[in-house]
């Protein structure tokens, strides 16, 4: 996967709750940078924490348009398999 050039404040003087989640982010790992910021909304952080930790998950998020086109998928595989067998 491919990472970003640009780094924000954000991300550059990530330190506290939320540094493993930016590392994680940095390094690619998305879901694990998704858990862990939702780790530290677990904790009742302060209002600035929680607003980074927020915008980390969004950033993180797998976009909406990708459940069709995987349902899509799904489907045509579950037809190709039905008609192997039918067939056989």
């Amino acid at each position: 996967m491919a990472k970003s050039g640009h780094k924000g404040e954000k991300e550059k003087g990530a330190s506290g709750p939320l540094q493993e989640a930016w590392r994680r982010y940095e390094a690619g790992d998305q879901v694990g940078a998704r858990s862990e910021a939702r780790r530290v909304l677990d904790e009742k952080p302060s209002d600035a924490v929680r607003a980074e930790a927020e915008a980390l998950i969004a950033r993180t998020r797998p976009p909406t348009w990708a459940w069709p086109y995987a349902a899509g998928a799904a489907l045509i595989v579950a037809l190709m398999l039905a008609l192997a067998i039918a067939r056989g």
